[in-house]
């Protein structure tokens, strides 16, 4: 017997230690409560909340350990660490790849004098998903912005970078057991607000960026943890300089890259994933199959080369 149980609320769990669902993560994992059934060997899995032969969740938490059996508080620790975006960091750093600025930040005042060699900046929590839990720092800090990064400071370091206008993004999968294996890259979509809206097919990545990327995966392979993985990396620019970003974020879980990979090789038409605006669903595009989709609840479609000119993403 085999389960899937999407807990995308994943990062919320390791932030605070212990699920807070509220509405919008309930609605959430609703939306795609059966998408985790395109995990090879999951297609016909059960939604359950025991224990079983095979488990799949979205990300292994306190709370999956112990509805399904599943891990130790010691990987469970493992898993936080890697997933915050300081060891991200701390490993740019070392690889040599840290947009210039970037740095960990502990204080006001240490957000203060980094700002002063940039115009304009982001301020990110370790544990933000999808845009959020963010800030964008430009010409001063205003009173709204002081009041998010002292109650945040209180609870972690947070993680101070360059604005990067950016042109490419791209989501790398890895799958780490014996070793830490590179299964494809596509094309990460994002909104104005960073937001995730979709994945289109395969892309070439900047071979640095692969280097970087490769070597990541062994480091967290290293630490102990197992599964799937993915690296969101981009291409842009800082004041008019070319750069490329190889460790944005790692994400030691199921991600939308890795299922974007599943879905592409079961539509060989499909040129895009994407998930529109809730104004926008059903507007154009074909619904998921039925078994990982359910009467197309997650409001995504697979958009094909001749749809693409009819959408603006």
């Amino acid at each position: 017997m085999s389960v899937v149980w999407t807990n995308l609320d994943f990062e919320y769990e390791l932030r605070f230690g212990e699920r807070r669902l509220n509405k919008h993560l309930r609605k959430m994992n609703d939306r795609w409560s059966h998408i985790l059934r395109l995990m090879p060997g999951f297609e016909d899995a059960s939604l359950a909340e025991s224990s079983a032969d095979d488990v799949m969740v979205w990300g292994v938490t306190k709370t999956a350990a112990k509805q399904f059996l599943m891990m130790s508080k010691s990987d469970i620790d493992v898993i936080r660490a890697v997933n915050s975006k300081i060891y991200s960091h701390r490993l740019e750093v070392e690889f040599g790849c840290a947009l210039p600025a970037s740095r960990v930040v502990t204080s006001l005042e240490e957000i203060r004098t980094a700002f002063q060699e940039i115009d304009t900046a982001l301020v990110k929590h370790p544990f933000g998903v999808s845009g959020r839990d963010r800030i964008k720092l430009r010409n001063e800090i205003t009173d709204p912005q002081i009041e998010w990064l002292t109650k945040n400071l209180d609870e972690t370091p947070l993680v101070f970078e360059p604005k990067v206008e950016i042109s490419k993004e791209y989501s790398l999968q890895f799958e780490l057991s014996d070793a830490a294996d590179f299964l494809g890259a596509s094309s990460l979509l994002t909104d104005a607000h960073g937001q995730h809206r979709g994945h289109r097919r395969e892309v070439e990545v900047p071979r640095q960026i692969l280097v970087d990327a490769q070597a990541a995966a062994e480091r967290v392979h290293q630490e102990g943890y197992r599964g799937p993985m993915g690296i969101d990396a981009f291409s842009g620019t800082i004041g008019g300089e070319f750069v490329n970003r190889s460790l944005c974020e790692i994400n030691a879980r199921v991600t939308f890259g890795r299922l974007a990979l599943e879905l592409f090789k079961r539509d060989e038409n499909a040129a895009i994933w994407w998930h529109p605006s809730e104004r926008r669903r059903r507007e154009v595009g074909r619904l998921l199959p039925e078994f990982c989709d359910p009467g197309g609840r997650s409001g995504s479609v697979l958009l094909d080369d001749i749809d693409l000119e009819r959408v603006a993403l």
